[in-house]
């Protein structure tokens, strides 16, 4: 099906030498599949750098106060702009047999789709049984093409999608005017967002799989969804077209709730509460932030 495109890949890298291994082993193993090799890197100082040269791809150095999301993105695409897909993934997903080759044909199935991006499990002998509900809840077992015909019954979550791992189009990204560089969160989202809009597609496989797990602590998890809440506040205008977070939040909380009380796990009910108390307050302090 995609025979005959261009397929280029690209990572953002920054001290990745214990984590990358596995997933610079899985591309190995996807063979022909890319025909460009990009990294961009924050100034490791590990053997980040020499792992990816190894691997065979083109590595550029940035200054870490010159990173941001958009900005690393944006870059990636510009620069593998004459291929005609890219995929992008972070450093320490784990690809699941041939999730890459998967995703590429997914997207390349449906003409009108901006970016489609794989299903996120995580790997409970490493991450916990939270963050494993939270990405069962975000990342069905099936296939989605979200349009606008989507946001009545899907609200907020038609714009949700993740470039820890995903492929954009590149001719439909580029004309929708490519990442902002100063965007430093929700980048994927804001791309969704424009995605959507202007009459294009985001598709979700559930065939194209990755582990990821991050473990944050109540701590981490607070300041993330501050920068979730000065996000919203600053595109507030163009999410006002998908409705609220506030429902999707409600019914994750009631799902997660009766799921510990069904399985037996009623002792893990005060650290859900605990952890969905940080993301409130730190959302609620990142909206009232300058």
């Amino acid at each position: 099906m995609y025979k005959g495109k261009k397929i280029g890949l690209f990572i953002p890298t920054l001290n990745g030498e214990t984590k990358i291994k596995f997933l610079l082993e899985q591309i190995k193993r996807s063979g022909k599949l890319f025909d460009q090799k990009l990294a961009i890197d924050s100034e490791s100082t590990d053997n980040t750098v020499k792992l990816l040269h190894d691997a065979n791809f083109k590595v550029q150095v940035i200054k870490k106060v010159e990173f941001t999301h958009g900005r690393v993105r944006k870059r990636g695409l510009d620069e593998l702009s004459n291929c005609d897909y890219v995929v992008m993934g972070t450093q320490d997903i784990q690809p699941f047999d041939n999730a890459f080759l998967n995703l590429v044909e997914f997207i390349d199935s449906h003409q009108k789709m901006a970016s489609a991006y794989g299903r996120q499990l995580v790997n409970e002998k490493i991450g916990t049984l939270y963050e494993a509900r939270s990405r069962k809840f975000n990342y069905p077992d099936y296939d989605m093409v979200k349009s606008q015909g989507s946001i009545g019954p899907l609200g907020i979550k038609t714009i949700f999608q993740s470039d820890a791992f995903v492929v954009y189009n590149v001719k439909i990204a580029q004309a929708l005017g490519n990442f902002p560089e100063a965007i430093d969160f929700a980048e994927d989202q804001y791309m969704a967002v424009q995605t959507i809009l202007k009459g294009y597609t985001v598709g979700y496989t559930a065939k194209a799989v990755v582990y990821h797990q991050h473990n944050y602590s109540l701590l981490e998890e607070y300041r993330r969804f501050k920068a979730a809440g000065r996000f919203n506040k600053k595109y507030k205008e163009l999410l006002s077209h998908f409705g609220t977070n506030e429902s999707e939040g409600c019914k994750y909380i009631v799902d997660e709730i009766k799921y510990y009380l069904k399985s037996g796990n009623i002792l893990k009910i005060p650290k859900f509460l605990a952890i969905i108390v940080a993301k409130y307050l730190g959302y609620k302090v990142g909206e009232r932030s300058n």
